[in-house]
């Protein structure tokens, strides 16, 4: 278990919403509250967050801290085909960010809204099953979308793609973090 190490008068805060003046919502802001006395303590009046974060020592964790392209391989999808031909009679699952986007989070994407037939294929990577999808830009980046596929299928350039290398971690593990 790794040991929390805190600082007096210190107080995490996370919040789902907060509105402002001028009815702007701000998502999953994150903020830190501490007692004007700790603050007070030093005559360097430095209101840096950091310096009053709490941290987390994992030296006695029960597994070692590594980086995730150790453990998985991250890359990106494909350019999506931009002719209309490319799409007819589809059979080859083609994932996009609205797809992911339609479960908002989910262990089970099997079929995708575009199917891209053999000529639409062509050139393009195929991703394996249980390949965790993570929108790269517009709004489900807000909205913590990220989907695993329960079969292959190629990918849109707006997903992030991170595959299990085999020994090293299980899809579902690393979906849930």
């Amino acid at each position: 278990m790794p040991k929390t190490k805190t600082q007096p008068n210190t107080q995490e805060v996370s919040t789902n919403k907060v509105e402002t003046s001028n009815a702007v919502t701000i998502s999953d802001l994150n903020f830190l509250v501490v007692e004007k006395s700790k603050i007070l303590e030093s005559s360097d009046l430095n209101l840096s967050a950091p310096r009053y974060r709490v941290t987390t020592d994992y030296t006695n964790a029960k597994w070692p801290m590594v980086e995730l392209g150790e453990v998985c391989d991250i890359s990106s999808g494909n350019s999506a085909p931009q002719e209309d031909k490319f799409f007819i009679d589809g059979i080859s699952n083609f994932f996009r960010t609205s797809d992911v986007g339609a479960l908002h989070i989910s262990t089970n994407l099997n079929s995708s809204r575009d199917k891209l037939n053999k000529e639409g294929v062509v050139g393009l990577k195929l991703f394996p099953k249980n390949t965790i999808l993570i929108p790269k830009s517009g709004a489900s980046t807000f909205l913590n979308h990220r989907a695993m596929t329960s079969s292959e299928g190629y990918i849109s350039s707006h997903l992030a793609a991170i595959n299990c290398k085999n020994d090293k971690v299980l899809p579902l593990f690393l979906f849930n973090i």
